[in-house]
This record gives structure tokens, sequence and C-alpha cells, in this order.
């Protein structure tokens, strides 16, 4: 049996994907629908086929990701085929892309651990791809096929390409990753993303982001009214002396209501999350323009990846402000949202009538944990660690209902990222590990006083810890065993619970949250980390069928 080789793995998705785009191009007489579709189509193939022939992408892509782009290739090789005239028979005859697949399947072009972390991933697709076939007026189908695989490349192309270069990125990096024909949609706003947290940004960078994303953030405090659930407006003197309890948001302490006042006087409900001033940061003592410039670059990385919330579950930020005593940063609410429906995960967890909206149906918490799981790709895949994963720092919104408010399990909104959301800076200063609650979520390794900075491992074992705890129905925070325990045992006791997930979710979502927890994705700093998350949490979640 012939040893795979990614060399030739390479050029045959290259010459597969240029036989598509070829023998596509000769249809004599094509529709002006089949023609917009199929121009739409080359374009995204055309991108891709210009970064795989890229030699530092073509040395950095990873086989399993290297397989996708071939069966889904192949897929699309399978559509342009039913919709084959007779009088384009010979073009099609005339091309060797069906050798290529034939050839390439018997020798074993990819191997079969290979061929297993695809599939893995295609089932995310698998249900799509057949309701297109399926569906609609029989001469649509094949334009919603062909668009439903551009999509799907699209989509992918975002994960695959910019999680396999070094952080942070270079302009070097982030112009490697743009696509210059606009077509990898998806992959272009990761560009963005990276170039708004870029450390080294600087105006010439901005100007790729649109007017909105380039700031200045800074607010004028006057401009925001706080607001207690129960009492109305607070002075932001009075925060944290009287909301020491629970809202909607979480913990009082940590973010309010508010009422921000928008240029010409108009009033919009915002959401305001506090943060502390970091006093003992050396740098900060010595020039404040440290906190500053992070701060705008902590608000224009929630502007630029809130262009698509669906992606990165983000809330676009106002900006922010600087009061007596900390910073606050201020969330625009999604338009089609109002303030009463919101809530934390937590508070779902910790209050019964939430917390059996939640348990009400399986499919529910799966939902949930898919959503989380992907979202967390999709932010490594710029680079981007949370920090505080946990579900005080989770949001869910939904409507009311004849009396009773329907949660979108499927769209939760990530906040509480520890500021600013790089591994250097004044980040340790602004959340500390000494919270007993927030030692619930962070890794073993995260909290030693001498820790390595934020790594995405800690990520994927805090998600571990939420998915266990959306997995029992029922959050940690208050256990009494817990509270009489090590920090550094907490694991132990989240593993042993783990496993008796089987019973009540099934044996693929446990074995998900055991995979985030023992953390055995390889090297945490190696770029496949994100790939390996992708196929073994987030591939085995989209397994789950209910």
């Amino acid at each position: 049996m012939p040893t795979w080789d990614k060399e030739t793995a390479i050029r045959t998705v290259l010459e597969i994907t240029a036989e598509c785009i070829s023998v596509s191009r000769q249809d004599p007489h094509p529709s002006e629908d089949d023609v917009r579709t199929l121009q739409a189509q080359i374009h995204i193939w055309e991108a891709i086929y210009a970064k795989l022939a890229d030699d530092e992408i073509h040395n950095r892509i990873e086989p399993a990701d290297l397989a996708i782009y071939y069966y889904v290739m192949k897929r699309v090789y399978g559509v342009l085929r039913k919709r084959v005239k007779p009088e384009t028979q010979k073009c099609w005859s005339d091309s060797d892309v069906a050798d290529m697949f034939t050839t390439t399947d018997k020798n074993d072009s990819f191997t079969d651990a290979q061929q297993r972390q695809c599939f893995e991933i295609m089932l995310r697709w698998k249900e799509g791809a057949a309701w297109v076939a399926w569906n609609g007026r029989k001469g649509e189908r094949f334009a919603n096929e062909i668009e439903f695989w551009g999509k799907v490349l699209n989509e992918f192309s975002s994960w695959a390409f910019p999680s396999m270069f070094p952080e942070p990125p270079t302009a070097d990096i982030v112009n490697r990753i743009l696509d210059p024909s606009g077509a990898l949609v998806a992959t272009n706003l990761k560009a963005r993303v990276m170039t708004a947290r870029s450390p080294g940004a600087v105006a010439m960078d901005l100007n790729s982001l649109v007017h909105v994303e380039q700031g200045p953030f800074k607010l004028n405090m006057k401009h925001i009214n706080f607001l207690h659930a129960c009492n109305g407006e607070l002075s932001p003197n009075d925060i944290v002396a009287k909301c020491t309890g629970r809202g909607q948001l979480g913990g009082e302490e940590r973010r309010q209501w508010g009422q921000f006042m928008k240029t010409g006087g108009h009033e919009v409900s915002v959401i305001v999350e506090f943060k502390a001033h970091p006093s003992q940061d050396a740098r900060f003592k010595a020039d404040g323009n440290v906190v500053t410039h992070e701060m705008e670059r902590l608000v224009r990385t929630f502007r630029t990846a809130s262009t698509d919330n669906r992606t990165f579950r983000i809330l676009y930020a106002e900006g922010w402000y600087e009061g007596p005593d900390r910073y606050g940063v201020v969330y625009r609410l999604p338009s089609h949202t109002t303030r009463p429906q919101w809530e934390s995960l937590e508070n779902i967890l910790l209050k019964g009538a939430y917390r059996n909206l939640l348990g009400d149906d399986l499919q529910n918490r799966v939902g949930l944990a898919k959503a989380l799981a992907w979202a967390l790709v999709e932010l490594h895949s710029v680079g981007w660690k949370h920090g505080s994963l946990r579900p005080d720092n989770i949001l869910l919104c939904g409507e009311e209902v004849q009396g009773q408010i329907r949660f979108d399990w499927s769209a939760p909104y990530i906040i509480g990222f520890k500021s600013p959301p790089l591994d250097t800076g004044v980040a340790a200063q602004w959340n500390s590990k000494g919270e007993w609650k927030t030692q619930l979520y962070t890794h073993p390794a995260g909290q030693l006083v001498e820790s390595e900075p934020n790594q995405k491992i800690y990520d994927m074992y805090s998600l571990g810890v939420v998915l266990l705890e959306i997995g029992k129905l029922s959050s940690f925070v208050g256990e009494n065993k817990l509270l009489t325990m090590k920090p550094n045992q907490f694991k132990e006791v989240f593993i042993e619970e783990a496993d008796g997930l089987i019973a009540t979710m099934g044996k693929a979502y446990m074995e998900v949250v055991l995979a985030c927890l023992d953390g055995t994705f390889g090297d945490a700093d190696r770029h496949g980390l994100v790939g390996e998350f992708r196929r073994r949490v987030c591939g085995k979640l989209d397994s789950i069928r209910i």
C-alpha cells in the first residue's frame, strides 16, 4: 500500500479544483441563473486554489484539513456531473477529473485516520446537503446544491487558513490569509479580526477595517446611566456598594444594565461590564496610554467580530469609559432583543424554572453545547483566547411567549473576556485568580502563581467544566464538597462526574467533556491544536442525533 504523501495529496486537490473550474466554464448553453451561480462558486474555487498553491500554506496545512478539501470538491464534482447536458458530455469525457478521483481513492491518498477525522467534520454538513438535494423545484436544485457546497468551502477555509499561523499575527501573515478576490468572505472577516487584535497594528493596517471599527472608542461617562434591576438608576460609585447580588446579567458587581445617550440625544439600552484599574501593573503607573491602547484594541476587536455575531457570538461594543476606580465596556444589544429576556447561563443553572426550560428537551442542551464549542473554535482560529470562560460570562436571550420566556439555546453570547484578550499586558490584574468561583473553571496549570500566559488549552478545559454543568443541569457553584477542596483537586471531581454523563447525555457527549478536561489535543503551542479540537469536540457533538 502506498505511503501517504502530502505533496501528492495537495497536487491532487489542486488538479481536481482546476478541472472543476475548467469544465464548469465549458457549458455552451447555460441558463442565466446557472451562469450567476457558477461564476460565484468558481471565484471561491479559484481563491482556494490560490491559497493551497501558496508555499507557506502548502507547508502548514493539516493533512486532515486537506482531506476535507478533497472530499468537498468530490461532492462538488458530483453536483456538476448531475447537471451535464448532452452537448457538454464531450467536455466531461475529455476531462481527467473522474480518473483523478478514482485513482486517488484506490491509492489511499489519505490515511484511515485522516478519512475518519474528515468524516467527523463532514457530518456538520451532511444533513444540509441532503436537504438541498431533495427540496425545492427541480430546476433550482443544481443552484441550491452548488451554492451549499460553496458556503461549506467558505466556512471551512475560515477555520483552516487563519489557525495555521503563529501568534500574534504580523501584517504579512494577515495579508497571506486575506483573499484579495473577496470570494472567501468568512476568511476575510477573520483577517480583519486579526488586524483589529494585533498589538502592532498601525494606521495603515487599520485602514482595512470599516470606519466604525477604526475608533476612537472612549466614551463620556456622563452619557451613561446605570440601572439596578430593582431600584432604578445608580451612580457609578454606588455600583459595588449596592449591587452585591445577582441580576439578569449575572453578578451585579461585574456588569449592569444601563442607558447610553448616543449622538443626537437618542438613548439605547446597553450592558456595561466593569474592569478594575490594574493599579499594580508597573507599566500602567508609568504610562496610562498602555491601558488606553489596549482598551481601544479590545473594543475594536468586539466591533469587528460582531459584524457576524453568528460566528463569534460577540456583542457589539459602543466603546469604553474610565471611571474613578474602574473601567467600563459598553455593549450594544442585538436589534432583535429587549432587556427583560436576558439571563446568564449561571442564573439558568441556579434557578429552577429556567433550569427546567433547559432540561425540557435534550436538544436544548446539545444545541447549547454545540454553539459554545463552535464559538470557541472561531475565537481560537484567530488566536483570541477568552481567559475566563464560565456560565456567568455566557448570556442567553429569548422571547416571552404566553408569559414564559423561551430562550434561543443555539445562540449564546460570550462576554467577560480577560482584558485585554491577549496573553501580554495588564490582563492578569483585571480578573483575579483568587476568586473561588473563577478557580472552578480555571485549568489547574493556570492557577499557579507563576503560571504560563493564557493558553487555548485553558479555554478548552473551562469549556469542559461548562459542558459538564449543562449535561448535569446543575451548577458547581456552592457545592459543599468543593468548598472544602483545594483548587487543584477540582479536576479529579469533574472527571469522575463526567463519567456519569453517559446515562443522561450519551457516550459521545461524555467523551467530548472528558476530552476537554483531559486536554489531550497535543502540544498547546502547535497550530494543529484548533483543528484537533474542531474534529474531536465539535465534530463529535455534531454527530449526536436526537
